[in-house]
């Protein structure tokens, strides 16, 4: 592992032969990691020393967490978190500059983080996120989107899980990081739980007939904990590899004694009789300088 790419919070975009990984690490804003296989990326170097999105151009001074990119008809749209609110900026490039016409967040009246975009076969879409429950640590909730995708529809709210098992209390009461996957007819919601900081930080999920639930929690969770030697496995992204196969991108502590530095690792998802499985072969993406 002589370069692995720090990177907390990744997410991955796929197109055009090409993958494009964005996350969390730079205190201005984000940049992003482009490859042509998996393994080997380098860093795009734009303007603004290569960031596609900088704190100047949108709301928020600090705290610039979780970003995800989604082309939306002729452009594209990242959802991400600054100051401890969910926001989104546009952009006719994936290299930016992703920008706000209105310098604001989606919600102005409370804290919440982790935002991600799930579209419907009929073209609803709908955003998932975290809230703070009223007893306490992190829940995840979710909400229609008007046409515009920037939009909540603040009366669609509707709770989608918290912390209750005993896997996802080691640490704190957190459950994070949400991301939707629509399979066979049912809607799979994928999830993190404990503290970032927690060598037990882990992945599960929770299936539905409808986007809004109600959720119910896999017997098998955690599909993701302490795989193949990593610990602080969590706040994960599902996308599709060239050959069509669904991939699964998450971030795992430096190493067993600090959890500070977080980098990138790339994993297969699979389904079997309706069940998320993670495989067991991983790719630990390296940051060339050429």
């Amino acid at each position: 592992m002589d370069k692995p790419i720090f990177l907390a919070d990744p997410f991955i975009h796929y197109e055009n032969d090409k993958y494009y990984a964005f996350g969390t690490k730079e205190e201005l804003g984000f940049k992003v990691y482009v490859s042509e296989d998996l393994k080997t990326w380098k860093l795009h170097d734009g303007e603004r020393d290569g960031f596609v999105l900088h704190k100047q151009d949108v709301w928020g001074e600090k705290y610039f967490w979780a970003p995800e990119v989604y082309k939306i008809d002729n452009g594209y749209i990242m959802y991400f978190t600054s100051s401890v609110r969910i926001s989104c900026a546009v952009s006719k490039s994936i290299f930016g500059p992703f920008t706000q016409k209105k310098k604001k967040p989606m919600c102005e009246t409370e804290s919440r983080i982790d935002n991600t975009l799930f579209i419907d076969d009929d073209g609803q879409a709908y955003t998932y996120f975290n809230r703070w429950g009223q007893q306490g640590g992190s829940e995840v909730w979710g909400a229609k989107l008007k046409e515009d995708y920037q939009t909540i529809c603040e009366d669609t709210l509707f709770r989608v899980l918290g912390a209750e098992e005993p896997w996802e209390t080691i640490m704190d009461r957190i459950t994070e990081g949400p991301f939707m996957i629509k399979h066979e007819g049912k809607y799979y919601i994928t999830y993190s739980a404990n503290n970032y900081k927690s060598q037990d930080y882990a992945v599960g999920y929770a299936v539905a007939e409808k986007p809004t639930g109600p959720f119910v929690k896999a017997s098998e969770n955690p599909i993701l904990c302490r795989p193949e030697g990593f610990v602080g496995s969590g706040h994960h992204s599902f996308f599709k590899d060239k050959e069509g196969n669904w991939r699964i991108v998450f971030h795992v502590h430096q190493d067993h004694t600090t959890y500070e530095k977080r980098f990138m690792v790339i994993g297969e998802l699979f389904f079997e009789d309706g069940k998320m499985k993670i495989g067991k072969n991983f790719i630990v993406p390296q940051l060339s300088e050429k």
